[in-house]
Parts: structure tokens; sequence; C-alpha cells
């Protein structure tokens, strides 16, 4: 063997460069140091596809490992290359799942790190991890992501398949101690309320927290809800004074697309072959409701892009999300509701080795009132959205301290309004000359409805960024209108002529999405349409770079 190739390599470096889709140091960074690092390894990496990093930031693909000594025995691995603030403790994380987990529970459905997993050489080193799944063929037909399932209509038994797995056989769990809900919800948010985009938020919307008010208006709903915050603070009298956390073994941001699923070679979904990926917020002792409650929100946020904003229907799957045995779903939200009860019903049956029904139930609330206010608390969100995760953060509140109220009736939005498809016209609206005439003498806007802007732009950008490239064309149709709305709001909101070219881009995108469910093909115009969301970024990064970029 010859002295240059016993040099690792990267390959197809160039083609995940080209995937990756824009100009980013980071990201040239981490693949130069990558590429360092293999020069002192005895095998190749081929580059296949990327995976989503989460928000984490993390570089996450799919590649192929072949030795130089015995190139017949090569093998896919997930590489997962983490941020250097990050590195070390999520490596011991991972670390610890294999540790601390049952052996059977392990060896079939978590991944462990492959050696040499550890920290990349020179400045500002990140961290990599070799992972090796069970699952063999990790093509996206035969192991897909529990993401790329979600319009199955099995989708509801294969999170019940899931989340028994993880009650019953992953977090055994020790006897349960009494916490105080305001101090398990303080540990559990760990500062994340004091976000500048957080602060930015509550003193725009005038919500206070340091002497919370007991009721929390939300917009779209005549009656107002308990206030979570409320309940971080210490609560009334008559709410419950403390409450049984049953702890174990967590995954601790268990998602979507962190689940992955196999076929048979007929393409059945082996739902009980499951795999988790991204082990690196695992924890021995995390609340046992934690998992559930966070795949719940996590399959709700899917959902989002395709309801309308402030809408009847938004407010019913907040409903569904909370108390979905107490709801009665209209058509438009029934397969949320029979994915939402299929959650909760595993984990309370699950949950009866346990301990009592009541004392799990009590705890998923809490769980959830946590979980809705990190996901609240997320720097990124839209305004909107914002919202709806307190909406569900203060319907978990209420279920928490007793008061479910009603299940619906006091929606201000119809859902006949809230679901519609039907198209408006654009019109004139998206020539220039007609958006400069109409916005010409509109007063500027101020730094805090521009940083509103901003972050309306940098939403909407990753709603269509995310635009599930196989979902069906009704699917599709049906998503659009929400991103076309947005779209057009946040034209009409930017009279700064400096705008202009940002503006026309937000009108074109709004016609693009606009012709969903027309004569040409789905997959056509999303291609076009992912198309006009990295124009929106680029525009988007010229105005707005932190926000944006």
């Amino acid at each position: 063997m010859a002295r240059t190739d016993r040099i690792g390599r990267l390959e197809e470096g160039e083609r995940w460069r080209s995937e990756h889709g824009r100009d980013d140091e980071e990201f040239d960074h981490v693949v130069g140091q990558l590429e360092a690092w293999l020069c002192h390894q005895t095998f190749n990496l081929r580059y296949e596809r990327s995976l989503s990093g989460g928000g984490s930031g993390a570089y996450v693909a799919v590649m192929h490992r072949t030795p130089h000594r015995e190139p017949r025995e090569w093998d896919r691995l997930i590489v997962k290359l983490v941020p250097p603030g990050e590195g070390h403790d999520e490596t011991n994380n991972v670390r610890d799942a294999i540790a601390f987990s049952p052996y059977a529970f392990r060896s079939a459905h978590l991944v462990e790190l492959k050696e040499p997993s550890g920290r990349l050489e020179g400045e500002g080193s990140w961290w990599i991890h070799l992972q090796k799944v069970v699952l063999g063929d990790l093509t996206h037909e035969r192991a897909p992501r529990l993401v790329d399932l979600i319009d199955d209509e099995a989708f509801g038994t294969y999170c019940t398949a899931l989340v028994t797995a993880i009650i019953t056989e992953w977090g055994a769990g020790s006897d349960p101690v009494e916490e105080a809900p305001h101090e398990f919800l303080d540990s559990f948010l760990d500062g994340r309320l004091e976000r500048p985009a957080v602060r930015a938020f509550l003193s725009e919307e005038g919500i206070g927290t340091v002497a919370p008010q007991e009721l929390i208006r939300i917009p779209g709903r005549q009656t107002p809800l308990p206030n979570p915050f409320a309940l971080l603070k210490g609560g009334k009298r008559d709410w419950p004074a403390s409450v049984r956390v049953f702890r174990g073994s967590s995954h601790g941001d268990l998602h979507v697309r962190n689940v992955l699923l196999p076929r048979t070679e007929s393409g059945q979904v082996e739902k009980h072959a499951f795999q988790l990926i991204d082990l690196g917020r695992y924890t021995a002792d995390g609340p046992l409701s934690l998992d559930p409650m966070r795949l719940l929100l996590s399959t709700a946020a899917e959902w989002l892009p395709s309801l309308v904003p402030y809408s009847a229907i938004r407010s019913g799957l907040a409903e569904l999300l909370v108390t979905p045995g107490r709801c009665v779903a209209s058509p438009p939200v029934v397969g949320y509701r029979t994915i939402a009860k299929a959650i909760h019903t595993a984990v309370e049956d699950g949950a009866a080795r346990h301990g009592d029904r009541e004392a799990w139930r009590k705890q998923n609330y809490l769980v959830l009132v946590g979980c809705a206010l990190r996901f609240f608390a997320r720097p990124d969100l839209a305004s909107h959205d914002r919202w709806w995760f307190l909406e569900v953060a203060a319907l978990a509140t209420r279920a928490f301290v007793g008061g479910t109220g009603t299940a619906k009736g006091d929606w201000t939005a119809s859902p006949t309004e809230a679901c519609a498809t039907g198209r408006v016209p654009l019109g004139g609206a998206a020539s220039e000359s007609a958006t400069d005439g109409r916005l010409a003498d509109v007063i500027p806007l101020t730094p805090r409805q521009e940083n509103r802007a901003a972050g309306e732009l940098a939403a909407l950008v990753r709603d269509i960024e995310r635009l599930p490239a196989d979902a069906s064309a009704t699917r599709l149709d049906f998503m659009a209108v929400s991103l076309r709305r947005q779209a057009e709001d946040l034209a009409k909101a930017l009279p700064d002529r400096r705008a202009t070219l940002l503006r026309n881009q937000l009108w074109n995108a709004s016609a693009l999405l606009s012709q969903f469910g027309e004569d040409a093909s789905p997959s056509e115009i999303l291609r076009r349409v992912q198309r006009a969301g990295k124009r929106l970024r680029t525009y988007g990064k010229r105005l707005w770079p932190d926000e944006v970029g």
C-alpha cells in the first residue's frame, strides 16, 4: 500500500458543499477540520446525503466509511459534527445513554458512538460523532425518519409503539418525588425566558412575568386562560402545591426528525424496530413525561405552517394536544386528534406500571406546560407561532390546575374560514409600480416594528424551506394558504423604500405559493417556491443580516 493511500479522505465533499446551498464560512471551516482530521485516519468517508442538525447548529450527514486495508468491509454511518461549546457535554451524554440503558433497549434502539469519535483538530475545534445504526440500509426509502411518515395514515401507531417502548422498556425510573410546580418549571426552563427575543416579545405584547396576572388573554379567544407565568411564580393558593414527578432515562430532545424507522423489502414500516439518534441531551434522571410531550409538540410544529395564524383551527389543535379525550374534533383536525390521543394513551397505559394514572396525568400536564414554554422561548419564532405555543402552555396550565373549561365554543374565527383553501387573486399588487404607488407615503418602520418584520421574514423563509417534498399535493396546497398570507401581510408591512427588492420578492413568492393545486406538478411548483425562499433569504440578509442570515 502506497503511503498516500494511507491518508484518509473526504469523498464527494464538494457535492456536500454545493448542496449546503450558500456561502457559509462556518460550514467551510468545519468541513476543512474534518478533512484535516481524516488525514490521520485509516479510512475514507464518502458523503451521501444530509440530515437535519436540529436546533443545536450541528451538521449531520449519512456517509460511507471505507477502511484502507479491507475496503470490502465498508459500512454506512451517521456523521455528526458538533459545535465546540456543546461537543464535550454532548459526547459524554451519548456515552451515558449507552452506559445507563438496559441492554435489550440499547442494542435494539440506540445509536452507539464508534471510535475514533472525539474532538477534531485546530482552532475552535468541533467534535465528530461516528454513529453506526443497526438498520443497515440508510437510504431515505429504507430508513425514513418519523417526520417523513407524518402524512402516513398509520403515523399514530408508530408514535404509540415508540412511546410505549420508551416508557416501559427504557425509562424504568425510580420512586416519584414530590416537587413544587414553580420549582420544577424554573429548573426545567433553565433561563430560556430571559433570551432577548423572548423579552422583546413579552414587552411588545405587554405580558408581565415578574408579578403576572392569574389569567392571560390569547388572541382569537373570547375567554382568558390560566396564566402559565403565574404558575411559574407559584400560582394561586388553590392551585396544586406539589406534583409527583417520575424520573428515569430520557432522550431529552425527542422529536420527529431524530427517530429512524426501517422498512421491510415490501415497503412496510417496522414500527417496533425504531432507532433513536441525536442522544446528546440524554439524562438518566429526566422527567419520564418529557419525551412523549416533546414528541407531541414537535409533531404539532410540523403541522403549524399549514394552519392559518390566529385561526380557529389553530386553537382547536392546541386544545387537542392537551386534552384529546375531551374534544370532539371537526373534520379538518380529526387526524390531529387521533395522533394526540394515541400519544397520551400510550403514556398513561405504559405508566400504569410506575404509578396511578391521575399522578401521571398531572405530571404530563406540568411537563407539557414546560415543553410548550421551551418552544415559546425559541429565538427564531414568528410572533403568531410564539402566541400559539403560549396558548398550549395556558391550556396545559388549565388542565393542570383542574379546570378543563369547554372543549370548544370560545373561538372567534370559524373553522370553515380557518381551513379555506381558496385563492385571492393578486391583481396588480405584484407589479413594482403599483407597490411603490401604494406604499410611498407610508410612515417608515420604527425600530421595534423593523425587528418584528425581520423575525417574521426569518420565520417565513424557514417555513418555506421546511415544506415537505414528499407530501401530497392536497397537503402542500393546504400549507400554501398560510404561507401565502404570511408573505402578503409582510410585503404590505414594508414601506421603507430600501426594502423594495425584498418586497417584490415577497409578492413573487406569494404568487408562486398560490399555484399549488393548479395544472403544474406539485414537485415543479415546490422547486420554484424553494428557489423563491432562497432569494428571500438573500434579500433579507441585506436588510437584517443578524436575524435572517
